[in-house]
């Protein structure tokens, strides 16, 4: 089973947001692109941007029949990382 503690998930959103930091360098701003981990006691929430990337109440990650377990956390948050990066970029003012 998949570690998806309030520490878990803290310690996987610590290192994307090293990731980040290590891409951009010193002069990003990177208050603006931070994720953060939440929790309310009963659920624990992944945002990035402002949007819930992932929360432990709707958890909406493939699940794999052949190894009867879900697909890793990390993998999910980054392909809905991805996503909304995506979806950001096509925005044209």
């Amino acid at each position: 089973m998949i570690d998806t503690s309030f520490d878990a998930v803290c310690n996987l959103v610590n290192e994307l947001n090293e990731e980040i930091m290590e891409h951009f360098g010193d002069d990003f701003e990177f208050e603006l692109y931070q994720g953060e981990a939440k929790t309310n006691g009963l659920e624990v929430h992944i945002l990035f941007f402002d949007q819930v990337i992932w929360d432990s109440d709707n958890d909406e990650r493939m699940y794999n029949e052949k190894e009867d377990e879900f697909e890793s956390l990390d993998t999910f948050v980054r392909r809905k990382l991805n996503e909304v990066v995506q979806n950001i970029s096509k925005l044209k003012f």
